[in-house]
């Protein structure tokens, strides 16, 4: 039985009308208004059938005059044009092409009917419309978690991410791959900021460090910067040395390449008036460092300019495969006694070039050169190569004492007199290098950083990455040696590169006519060896057997060494007697330590 309505309860009145009073009526109303309407779609397939209306509008020239029709078509083509300025360029080209085509068809047809003509019509018609269907053709929906993000996205997702007010605008295609501009609210953010962020840019977009990488604009401003996406890695396969040595116009040869393909130079000279340019290497055990130091000789060797010095603390093993075909200084003493008469040899080289007399470009006469152009010397008849002195393992030489002062001259002088080092070390700190001075100097030439082994290694030669992160091996298990990066006339240091490999060294040296170093240097050098092996001879002479154990004791404690080195380094001595020597000398003050012994200077 139904139950009776309760009089007292209210009734529920229906829905009417929203009322809205107030000084904002007006406007909410609007808004209420504008938030209720029905979201109007648009055909979905309006876009396929436009090429019909083309064909409807010229086709109509068959049922008008042509007067009618020529105004016609020029209206149309009007409309056209500026109904789709604010389209895409694929959009905008057609409709304004389509738009001639029927106005031009359109008095055609109206003047002269149906004809053989008609099939151009129809072709010209057609062949557009083919590609306007595909473009516009049918697609279905996905959805978002299936849809793959555009680059813009995911870069918007890591600018949230990292807090960056940054955003991308397109460059176009490069080898290999894409390119954008960062583009950065300057007061926000730096380009700097981004660069730090390597791993996290290459994880956005699923990459390598090598695929996917910003780096500085070329016009060095610090609000904006490039975007690198690569399609695959291009680093992964090493590239050989093609032969190719130093560019005369510009003093620079090519040592590798960047993963967008870009060659990486080293500077050997800066012409015309600026001189020789230094080079330091860096990297762990099985990095390249060696490798990319047979380049730079394989470079230097066949260049016809360069006269290579190596001077080896290791006793011939760090660069066998030159051993017999350039000046090879082995072991420290016999380097200490190279880079004494080098230094010589540098000064006089200076003296010389101070009083070449000369003619400038305006003819005037001039004396002295206070640059190194072996170019400008050959013209006045003057045969002068660059000495380039290669160290491999520097540190072990600059622990010695008077090396650091010795090689911090020749990088201080040796730019106006031809004299250029590449210095090789797996630690550029100063610990190693003895002088900040020096490194300091090498870092304003040639910086190669290879894969280290400490996160410091990086600030210590200007290189704003993370070399310590550069993995050991590619993903098909080859080993990354020469994979680093590289300060130098490119402007690129935060990019990835990997330097060019020579296979056989070796036939390089035995096969190519290396420059010998000139008379005036190496007499110096030749003065300084004998001079060594006279002093040595006359100590052996006339000094008593305890007085010649003791020079020994202390020509060997050039560098700190435990008793167990240093007797295995001393010659014709019993342990007992380095023992009883090395007992001695601590009483009378002329060496210290107790494990590891050295000579009191």
């Amino acid at each position: 039985m139904a139950k009776a309505p309760d009089p007292n309860r209210p009734r529920r009145s229906k829905p009417g009308p929203v009322v809205v009073t107030g000084p904002d009526a007006d406007k909410i109303a609007k808004q209420i208004h504008r938030n209720t309407k029905p979201e109007l779609r648009p055909f979905r397939f309006r876009y396929q059938l436009a090429p019909l209306g083309w064909a409807g509008l010229a086709a109509s020239g068959l049922v008008i005059t042509w007067s009618v029709a020529a105004v016609a078509g020029l209206v149309a083509a009007g409309i056209t044009v500026a109904a789709t300025r604010h389209r895409g360029a694929f959009a905008r080209r057609h409709c304004q092409a389509m738009a001639a085509w029927a106005a031009c068809w359109m008095f055609v047809l109206s003047v002269a009917g149906p004809g053989p003509w008609l099939a151009a019509g129809l072709l010209g018609w057609a062949i557009p419309s083919a590609f306007w269907l595909h473009h516009y053709r049918w697609r279905p929906a996905t959805s978002e978690a299936a849809r793959e993000r555009t680059v813009e996205e995911k870069w918007a997702l890591l600018a949230e991410r990292m807090k960056w007010a940054a955003g991308l605008k397109v460059i176009g295609a490069i080898e290999g791959g894409e390119q954008w501009e960062i583009v950065c609210n300057g007061a926000v953010t730096h380009i700097g900021k981004i660069l730090t962020a390597r791993d996290d840019i290459a994880a956005a977009f699923h990459a390598a460090i090598t695929e996917a990488y910003a780096e500085p604009h070329r016009d060095g401003r610090r609000h904006h910067g490039l975007l690198t996406i690569l399609r695959e890695g291009t680093l992964e396969k090493v590239r050989e040395w093609d032969g190719g040595t130093i560019d005369p116009e510009t003093g620079l040869a090519v040592i590798g390449r960047f993963p967008d393909g870009k060659p990486v130079h080293e500077r050997y000279l800066g012409l015309p008036e600026d001189g020789v340019k230094h080079t330091i290497i860096a990297g762990a055990d099985g990095s390249g460092k060696t490798a990319t130091i047979n380049l730079g000789l394989s470079i230097s060797a066949t260049s016809g300019l360069i006269a290579p010095v190596i001077l080896d603390p290791q006793m011939g093993q760090a660069l066998p495969d030159w051993r017999d075909f350039v000046p090879y200084a082995c072991g420290v003493d016999e380097c200490m006694t190279w880079l004494r008469g080098l230094h010589a040899g540098m000064f006089a080289r200076s003296e010389m070039l101070a009083n070449i007399a000369w003619t400038d470009a305006k003819g005037r006469p001039r004396r002295g050169f206070r640059f190194f152009n072996p170019y400008m010397l050959a013209k006045l008849g003057l045969d002068v190569p660059i000495i380039e002195i290669t160290i491999d393992e520097a540190p072990i030489l600059l622990a010695v004492k008077g090396a650091s002062a010795l090689i911090l001259d020749i990088a201080k002088l040796g730019r106006k007199a031809g004299f250029r080092l590449r210095l090789a070390a797996q630690v550029p700190s100063l610990a190693e290098l003895k002088a900040g001075e020096l490194r300091s100097i090498l870092n304003g030439g040639n910086v190669i950083c290879h894969r280290t082994g400490d996160k410091v290694s990086s600030g210590m030669l200007n290189i704003p990455a993370n070399p310590h992160e550069l993995p050991k091996q590619f993903a098909d298990g080859s080993l990354t040696y020469g994979l680093g990066f590289a300060g130098g006339p490119d402007a690129r240091p935060s990019v990835t590169m990997r330097s060019d490999w020579v296979p056989d060294p070796y036939d390089v040296a035995a096969t190519t006519p290396v420059r010998q170093p000139d008379e005036l240097v190496w007499e110096r050098v030749q003065h300084a060896v004998a001079a060594a092996g006279q002093v040595l001879h006359e100590l052996r002479e006339a000094a008593d057997v305890q007085k010649l154990h003791e020079l020994e004791i202390l020509a060997a404690l050039q560098r700190p060494m435990g008793l167990g080195e240093l007797i295995s380094t001393v010659d014709g001595m019993t342990v007992s007697q380095v023992a009883e020597e090395v007992g001695r000398l601590r009483d009378a003050g002329k060496i210290r330590g107790d494990e590891l012994l050295e000579a009191v200077t």
